[in-house]
Parts: C-alpha cells; sequence; structure tokens
C-alpha cells in the first residue's frame, strides 16, 4: 500500500513538472509580413483566413493574444501554469505600442509563444470581449483579414472575428441611426 502512495505520488510530481516547462520562441514575423504582401492592394478589402495555417509551427489548443497597454492582472488572472517564465517578455509586450504577443496553449500550459510587430494588428482579433485576455480556440479559427490603405501608400491590417459587420455596414448602421429624428424633436 505504501508503496502504491509512493508511487502515486512521484507521477504527481512528474506530471507537474513538465507541465512547467519553459515555453519555446517562434518566430512568425516573416511568415505575417508574407501575409501582409499577399493580400497588399490598393484598395480596402477583407479576405477570410484561417489562423490555423498561420500559426502552424507549433501544438497549440488555443491562442491568447498579449495587446499593448493591457493590464497584468488579466493576464495573470488566466491561471496558466508556466506563465512565471514569460513574465518578463509579458511586461515588455505590454508596454510598447505596437508589439503583440502570442502564446500557444494547450492544456493550461503555454508550448510555445511569439512577439509579433503590429502590422497586421490583432487588437480586434476577438472583438471586444470586455476586461480580459483575447483567446482565440483552435476550433473557431477563421477570421477576417482587413486591408485599409494608407493615404501615404502604407497599409494597415487588422484580423477581425467573421461575425464583425464589415466597415460599409458600419457605416450603412451609424448613417441610418443619424437620419431618425429623436422622439423629443417631434415635439411641438
Amino acid at each position: 500500500m505504501r508503496c502504491l502512495i509512493l508511487l502515486s505520488v512521484i507521477s504527481f510530481f512528474i506530471s507537474c513538472s513538465e507541465n512547467r516547462e519553459s515555453p519555446v520562441f517562434v518566430d512568425y514575423t516573416k511568415t505575417l509580413d508574407s501575409i501582409s504582401a499577399i493580400y497588399s492592394k490598393p484598395q480596402k478589402g477583407e479576405y477570410l483566413v484561417d489562423i490555423k495555417s498561420i500559426f502552424n509551427k507549433s501544438d497549440w489548443d488555443s491562442i491568447a493574444f498579449i495587446l499593448p497597454y493591457q493590464p497584468l492582472s488579466y493576464i495573470e488572472n488566466m491561471n496558466l501554469c508556466n506563465i512565471d517564465f514569460l513574465m518578463d517578455t509579458i511586461k515588455y509586450v505590454v508596454g510598447v505600442e505596437w508589439n503583440y504577443g502570442l502564446l500557444f496553449v494547450t492544456r493550461g500550459c503555454i508550448t510555445s509563444y511569439s512577439v509579433v510587430g503590429g502590422n497586421p494588428s490583432f487588437s480586434e482579433i476577438c472583438g471586444h470581449s470586455g476586461p480580459t485576455v483575447p483567446i482565440l480556440k483552435r476550433s473557431n479559427t477563421l477570421v477576417k483579414l482587413v486591408n485599409i490603405p494608407g493615404a501615404n501608400g502604407e497599409q494597415s491590417f487588422y484580423f477581425m472575428p467573421t461575425n464583425y459587420p464589415s466597415e460599409e455596414e458600419l457605416n450603412d448602421l451609424k448613417n441610418r441611426s443619424e437620419s431618425h429624428q429623436p422622439i423629443d424633436s417631434l415635439r411641438p
């Protein structure tokens, strides 16, 4: 009986130590640069992109997106088993504009991570989900890549959820709401 308890305790500590491994850095800069080049058009456009085909250098169940100026408490509340290995990197990412951190997570532990520049932008990847870290599950990886050409010839790219309305739809909704008179204005 003692031997069985001892084996259980040992296997528990081994499984915990396996989950506490340091995550591996994976560089996606060139991949994202090539996507920007492929979808770079002089006119505005929206394209469907499967994130799984882009972030394919490591295994993951979900991706957590660390955004500029994101409160560290949001990240700490994720309770990832090995987040402490990356806290210095995460503090850098949240303190610098136009950098994003990507945490590739499997079963509650970070398996790998990446730090990428701001084009394309991930700030809208999961919509406005409130005071949390945006997380994209592997089962739902189809997103819109929106190309917005700048006046000086530079391109801006945003990843957005597929259920987001297009900019034309948003402008149409805004124009319709502005054309309605408020009820108070109809009083004599």
